[in-house]
């Protein structure tokens, strides 16, 4: 599938917005920030009038991992500032939450942490820009209707050094619909093939958001990426995609569904601590 160059330009203009980089750091920033820094995606939701960030649960458990986030004794997710970072969690608990599971039903790859409406503001204070998914305020679409969706977020290998910050590059991939989506589904699939080797790897969306394509400018946020492939520019052979596929599994999001996660979500005292760098 080929799409006009309008069109990603468009799509990232509605949904960066609402999504950002988390980046994988020790909780005292002490490995610091580079092109190596792992990095993941969360999506901003309001619901009930509170402000959620929802990524995934690998991806919270990346960041207590040494082989994605090596050199750290205290693993946390956190959010670039031009004066520091704003880290998500203590070196004892994350912010972030996962579902229980439904009866006898695999845990989602899901997670959500509350996010405090001042430390919204102190995030906005350095990117004015950023919003949120309102599912305060929200008409459902046809979900049948979407023939293609576009999966934003931010890849691990597409970040660039400007002026000595790290700063991760955002991506826009379109791909259809393997199947008409219906509104109770919990999981959909966007799948195509292009003539040639794109040359991304699509490991770092985890947690972005899928944007349903209603229309010439016309855009609805109806999903989270929790899977892409090929996750890496050189995946082996047997992957889920080769280097020629734009493919994405996404929970379907909606309000009923963010509903029952965080019904089932038990989260945790830690809050958001800004952490300046001098």
């Amino acid at each position: 599938m080929s799409e006009p160059v309008s069109v990603y330009r468009q799509v990232e203009a509605f949904a960066r917005p609402m999504v950002e980089p988390l980046f994988l750091q020790d909780f005292l920033l002490r490995t610091g920030r580079s092109s190596a820094t792992s990095t993941a995606t969360g999506t901003f939701v309001r619901r009930g009038g509170t402000l959620y960030c929802v990524t995934c649960r690998h991806v919270v458990q990346s960041a207590a991992s040494e082989t994605r986030n090596p050199g750290t004794t205290a693993g946390v997710l956190a959010f670039a500032h031009s004066a520091g970072a704003i880290v998500l969690g203590s070196p004892k608990q994350s912010c972030f939450a996962c579902p229980a599971p439904e009866f006898q039903q695999p845990a989602a790859d899901i997670a959500l942490a509350r996010i405090p409406w001042g430390d919204w503001e102190t995030l906005k204070s350095d990117r004015e820009q950023l919003s949120f998914i309102d599912f305060d305020e929200f008409k459902a679409p046809d979900y049948g209707g979407f023939v293609s969706c576009a999966a934003v977020g931010f890849p691990d290998r597409m970040k660039v050094d400007r002026d000595g910050r790290i700063k991760a590059n955002i991506a826009v991939a379109v791909a259809g619909v393997t199947r008409p989506i219906g509104a109770g589904d919990d999981v959909f699939q966007l799948h195509s093939e292009l003539s040639e080797a794109h040359g991304i790897g699509f490991s770092g969306m985890s947690g972005g958001v899928v944007a349903g394509i209603a229309g010439e400018n016309e855009f609805v946020p109806i999903g989270i990426v929790f899977q892409g492939g090929p996750s890496g520019t050189g995946d082996a052979v047997g992957a889920i995609a080769g280097p020629r596929d734009i493919f994405f599994r996404c929970y379907l999001l909606t309000p009923a569904r963010l509903d029952a996660w965080i019904e089932r979500t038990t989260f945790p005292a830690a809050t958001p601590i800004f952490m300046a760098v001098v």
